[in-house]
């Protein structure tokens, strides 16, 4: 082939097409010597000089760049991240003409050893600098070639990743060039697999391969390679050759045994792919398959194929397990089978079928009446004046405009929409309304056109479906807003899924869309569509189409367009709970993960679990697992459910238990029981248990932990604790890997002193935070930055030429900045140590408070950590922590702890039988004063009390009542420890005080704004008579409500306890309810007497209620969703940043490129998010000039796709007009300025 390629050359030295687009290719290569192409060609296809590579490869001024990057699999080369820029269009170029020549390319034109000779070239070119690795074993120069030849020549980013035009390229082509290299005759097979390394957003690059012509073929003829070769592909590389096999009928029919064989594979991610694909088979030859590894297979195939035979549910499966259980298995296998007959036993209870009720008919939709037209004709000429005007602006700024890249978008947008005429509106109009026409599609201007008609009052759902189903766009009607909210608001009318379903069939769309909407899971609206819909609305509809719940229980493979959109096995339990029986094909796949070793979705399994018959036996019976995480799950499963009636089977187990841990997990469930444990807790039980447990070798997770700085501990009856028993908690606590403890932890911890079990949390929970944030010193700082600073500043200097921000930065401060970015760096992580926590819940609250507040601020990204220490903190029902975990719940900036801080507080309502404002109102700390408001410090001979002033400062004074600033000296014959205590609880107020007042008073605040009402008896009691927040109250005024929330009377409290009026009348609040006042509810006389009131009496309000408010006029349209008031008040960045969080607001979670374009601040207990929209900034912030636009409102539960935005109409009026003025304070550290959007950055 060779000779006549060489012979089509001809004598006068022209080359066929394809090797001149090579031979372009190359043109880069002449910046270093001229003619370098030619003798690169010359090597290519004759072989000549092949001591070029060599020269190549020393030759530094030869690089990758010079050929965009060759050896790239995933990432893409981009201009930014050339050294010299100059260089970056002539690569383009290269690559260009690479990629047309691979175009071109097939066995008959190109001889395989032109092409091993190009693998090198590119090799000695690009010395591996830009080399990624599938993890496959192979000489570099093939890899050189194949990812040239798959992506890195494709010369310009491939967003939509389309596979490239590689019609000559074959299996047996690279089978040809691995023969012609000398390479393994197996490697075709693996580098079609193999995915080791390889990570792609979008679409792995090798995937092409195989998508080119007779791929298949070549693996179906070539069984004794893929069968042999299979076992050396890396768990990556399995899963992709599962995944390909088994969607192909005539592969998986060829390869049936090799696919059953890994679901038994030793990687889980390979069994699990493999599980999932397994029901496709043919169950006869599965059956069979997996009879034969039961047979022969290890110990650990043979347990996974019993697990496998439960899930297959007909009689074939258990009687193959039935006759294995009478050939004397050993222990292990034994016990698997017993464990898969008892889990088929609970499946054939639930055999009997599920009656599926018919579906109730809707009532037939209407089309739309004639004014919808000439609303959609209104809204055309709106956007075609909108849009010239902004094509017009576009032209304007780009001429004024120095940088290089001129905007295009809006001139384009405008030359779109004038295609659009009133014809084509009457057109799509008259299609969209006749149900029983064709649908057509719409071009993005004429759908934002038509998106109009969502808001329609006469619009139907299934007329929603079908103008959604006219987008040319592509996405889940469940992610459009407008039917989302028309879904919402009549749920109550009988919707139910089945009813959607058949609407989209009607307008051909997928009812997949349906499934996803309920188990696909996203941050917007986890799980929302469950709590929105009844039960009897979703279970038919899943029992019609059980494949969708398989899918998300893992028992089928995803079915979705990307992996990060798959059906979430949490929300599939959640689902199947809406059953009023469980479907038999699912009983051994939720059983399997209710005694799993993955937590995620453990609690939901076993809630799920408990709907089976006979489940409290299976229970019981792993209390005698052989594996200890089986008979941990099941006692803690006990524990959790209150399984009382198995106490004497706890007993018979703790008798032979020899696993600490899971002996302290009996003692704790048993304990928790309220039997008698005491025998246990001896210190000489104590200490043999502790020696035992020490016995071994330390867990790796806390070789940081200094145990020989452990305090001394001592019994409560003052004796001393042997240090090993301290020890061995702390390595029993870590273990256990719960920070939120049990009743043992807590029982020992109660063994100790006072005194002492305090310093040891104390102890732990600094211990754990010093680990968790260790940093590196200032020397290894400055180290780093005088190694990097001098490149941050080379790069500024390039990026300032297309953006003058950067054009001031001096070295200096790159310098500073290297040095502050080194120092923030963590050097170490204590959350595998999380359970330690657990013997952190004895620490005083108001210290254990002031420890989570300034690492919450400080290390807020660590919310892992943040999470675990709240988790041991809310052990204690100690009221500064109460009111920690309430203050979180209702605002924080990071979303998972806020709802982990949610969780705590209801799991400690609960516990106490309270309401969540109940908790929050007799958990307020009183930072020791009794009911008259004072603090007895007993000082040796002497005593000193604490009271509050005027201004809620804490004051000291003697026994004579003169005030002092400190306490004194303690006396000689003055015991120490009662000096010590008194020191200790005048600190304990001071810092305690502080807290509560900060608090509370946000939470007063909330509460007006909320509109939160108190009976008046507990007002009275946990409120006006507490001595802190009793004083705040009288800064306040305050409404008496009848039941109905008509108002009686106004009235403030006084220093002695009375309830006055404007008049200064006493009133009396012995019934109804109490709110506090606000500007809104009060006529103009009334108002105006209050503040004279309050001036007369020198009162300083706790904050505004009469005098601040905004409003804005809200009539009942309730399409008005914001108020827009303040748009276009200009300043900046920092300054909207410093006013909103001055008024408690939060800055928006990060979109894509780091930007976000609001504050919010939530009010949990009307469930509303306020936001306070900006032109907006990026991470990490830049004062860049910005402008205020818009206050809006959003519910706080499902943040959801498009405009969720709720009707102004719907916002209490005491919020709307306290955050109109939110909105209205942030916007006047600013001024209007006309010309605003030319202004913004963006």
């Amino acid at each position: 082939m060779l000779r006549k390629l060489l012979s089509s050359i001809g004598f006068d030295g022209s080359l066929p097409d394809h090797l001149k687009l090579l031979k372009k290719s190359f043109a880069p290569l002449n910046r270093i010597s001229p003619d370098l192409d030619e003798q690169v060609m010359d090597f290519l296809i004759n072989g000549s000089k092949p001591e070029l590579l060599l020269s190549l490869q020393n030759n530094t001024s030869v690089t990758g760049e010079l050929l965009l990057k060759p050896g790239r699999l995933t990432n893409w080369a981009w201009k930014y991240s050339y050294t010299d820029e100059s260089l970056f269009e002539p690569a383009q170029a290269s690559a260009k003409f690479r990629n047309n020549f691979y175009s071109a390319v097939n066995p008959e034109n190109t001889p395989a050893i032109l092409l091993v000779r190009l693998g090198q070239l590119l090799r000695a070119i690009d010395k591996g600098v830009s080399l990624e690795s599938s993890g496959l074993q192979a000489p570099t120069w093939f890899f050189y070639l194949l990812h040239d030849v798959i992506f890195s020549s494709e010369p310009e980013y491939n967003y939509q990743s389309k596979s490239l035009d590689r019609a000559g390229w074959s299996l047996a082509f690279i089978e040809e060039i691995s023969t012609e290299g000398n390479l393994d005759q197996d490697l075709s097979f693996l580098v079609l697999f193999e995915r080791n390394n390889i990570w792609s957003y979008h679409k792995n690059p090798l995937s092409q391969i195989l998508e080119w012509q007779g791929s298949t073929a070549w693996l179906q003829e070539h069984p004794s390679i893929v069968k042999e070769s299979s076992q050396k592909l890396s768990a990556a590389g399995k899963k992709t050759l599962v995944e390909f096999l088994a969607s192909n009928e005539l592969l998986a029919n060829t390869y049936t045994s090799l696919l059953v064989r890994f679901t038994v594979d030793s990687s889980k991610i390979v069994r699990d792919t493999a599980i999932q694909y397994l029901k496709r088979l043919p169950q006869e030859r599965r059956l069979d398959e997996l009879l034969q590894i039961l047979t022969t297979g290890s110990s650990a195939e043979k347990i996974n194929t019993v697990k496998l035979l439960a899930r297959e549910n007909c009689a074939e499966a258990k009687q193959i397990l039935e006759n294995a259980l009478t050939h004397t298995p050993g222990k292990a296998l034994e016990e698997a089978l017993k464990t898969a007959l008892a889990h088929a036993g609970l499946g054939e209870a639930q055999a009997q079928d599920i009656v599926i009720p018919p579906m109730v008919e809707l009532p037939p939709a209407s089309p739309l009446p004639a004014t919808a037209l000439d609303q959609l004709k209104e809204t055309w000429q709106r956007l075609r004046k909108q849009s010239r005007a902004a094509a017009d602006d576009e032209v304007a700024r780009n001429k004024q405009s120095d940088n290089r890249y001129k905007s295009h978008w809006a001139q384009n947008s405008w030359n779109e929409l004038q295609k659009i005429n009133e014809q084509r509106i009457n057109h799509l109009f008259k299609v969209f309304n006749d149900n029983q026409q064709p649908l057509e599609k719409m071009s993005h201007h004429e759908w934002t056109i038509f998106e109009t008609l969502f808001t329609s009052p006469e619009i139907s759902l299934e007329y929603m479906l079908r103008l959604f189903a006219m987008n040319s766009r592509t996405f889940s009607f469940w992610h459009h807003q407008p039917i989302q909210s028309w879904i919402e608001q009549h749920t109550a009318q009988g919707i139910e899924l089945r009813h959607i379903a058949n609407y989209l069939v009607r307008n051909n769309l997928s009812i997949r869309s349906v499934a996803e909407a309920v188990l696909q899971s996203s941050w917007q609206q986890h799980g929302y569509a469950l709590s929105l819909f009844p039960s009897a609305a979703i279970w038919p509809f899943f029992a019609e189409h059980p494949e969708f719940i398989e899918e998300a229980l893992g028992m089928q493979p995803s079915a979705s367009d990307s992996p990060y959109w798959g059906f979430d096995l949490g929300l599939g339990l959640r689902t199947l709970e809406c059953f009023p029986q469980i479907p038999a094909d699912f009983v051994t796949r939720i059983l399997e993960v209710a005694f799993g070793e993955a937590k995620t979705f453990r609690l939901n399994a076993q809630q799920l679990a408990m709907k089976l018959p006979n489940i409290r036996e299976l229970i019981v019976a792993q209390l005698n697992a052989s594996k200890q995480d089986q008979r941990l799950i099941a006692i803690q499963w006990i524990s959790r459910i209150d399984m009382r009636d198995a106490t004497t089977d706890l007993f018979n187990v703790l008798k032979k238990e020899k696993s600490e841990i899971v002996r302290g997990q009996l003692l704790s469930t048993l304990e928790k029981f309220g039997e008698d444990i005491q025998s246990f807790l001896t210190p000489d039980v104590l200490l043999k248990e502790a020696q035992k447990g020490l016995g071994g070798k330390l867990p790796a997770g806390l070789d940081w932990f200094p145990f020989n700085q452990l305090p001394t501990m001592h019994w409560v009856n003052n004796q001393e604790v042997d240090p090993q028993i301290i020890r061995w908690w702390v390595v029993f606590s870590f273990k256990l890997k719960e920070p939120g403890g049990n009743a043992l932890l807590e029982r020992y911890l109660d063994l100790l002193s006072a005194a002492d079990k305090s310093q040891l949390s104390k102890f732990i929970l600094h211990q754990f935070i010093a680990e968790d944030t260790r940093n590196p010193g200032l020397e290894d700082a400055n180290q780093y930055a005088q190694a990097n600073a001098q490149q941050l500043f080379a790069n500024y200097q390039r990026w300032a030429q297309n953006s003058p921000e950067y054009a001031n930065k001096t070295y200096e401060q790159c310098f500073d900045d290297l040095r502050r970015e080194k120092l923030k760096i963590y050097l170490g992580s204590a959350i595998s140590a999380k359970g330690i926590l657990a013997l952190t819940s004895a620490a005083p609250g108001f210290e254990v408070v002031n420890v989570l507040r300034n690492f919450m601020r400080d290390h807020y990204t660590r919310t892992a950590q943040i999470m675990a220490m709240l988790e041991a903190a809310a052990v204690s029902n100690d009221p500064a922590i109460i009111q920690l975990l309430l203050t979180i719940a209702r605002r924080y900036r990071t979303a998972g702890v806020q709802e982990r801080a949610r969780q705590l507080v209801e799991n400690i309502a609960t516990r106490n039988q309270w309401t969540q404002d109940q908790l929050a109102d007799r958990t307020i700390p009183t930072a020791g004063l009794d009911d008259n408001g004072e603090l007895l410090l007993e000082y040796g001979e002497r005593n000193f009390t604490v009271s509050l002033d005027a201004a809620l400062k804490p004051v000291l004074r003697n026994s004579e009542g003169k005030e002092i600033k400190a306490l004194p000296e303690p006396r000689k014959n003055d015991l120490p420890e009662i000096i010590k205590e008194a020191k200790a609880q005048w600190s304990q107020c001071k810092k305690e005080l502080k807290q509560v007042i900060e608090l509370q008073t946000a939470r007063l605040y909330e509460a007006m704004c909320s509109s939160r009402i108190w009976p008046a008896s507990e007002w009275q009691e946990y409120l006006a008579r507490h001595p802190i927040v009793g004083r705040l109250t009288q800064q306040l005024i305050w409404l008496h409500t009848d039941e109905q929330g008509d108002i009686r009377n106004s009235f403030r409290p006084t220093e002695d306890g009375s309830l006055i009026d404007t008049n200064d009348d006493e009133i009396t609040v012995t019934n109804g309810f109490v709110r506090l006042a606000h500007s809104s509810l009060f006529t103009e006389e009334i108002k105006k007497a209050w503040l004279t009131h309050l001036k007369d009496y020198k009162i300083k309000a706790l904050f505004p209620q009469l005098n601040r408010a905004h409003y804005v006029e809200v009539d009942d349209n309730k399409a008005a969703d914001e108020i827009n008031v303040r748009e276009g008040w200009l300043s900046d960045a920092f300054t909207v940043r410093g006013q909103l969080t001055k008024l408690g607001y939060q800055r928006a979670a990060a979109e894509d490129g780091g930007f976000f374009d609001h504050y919010f601040k939530e009010f949990g207990n009307v469930g509303i998010r306020v936001c306070v929209g900006f032109t907006g900034n990026c991470l990490p912030e830049e004062n860049v000039v910005a402008a205020i636009t818009n206050l809006y409102f959003e519910k706080i539960t499902g943040r959801r796709w498009g405009n969720s935005r709720l009707p102004l109409t719907e916002i209490p009026t005491v919020l709307l007009g306290e955050t109109t003025a939110d909105y209205i304070a942030a916007a006047e550290a600013g001024a209007f300025d006309e010309n605003w959007k030319k202004k913004i950055p963006w």
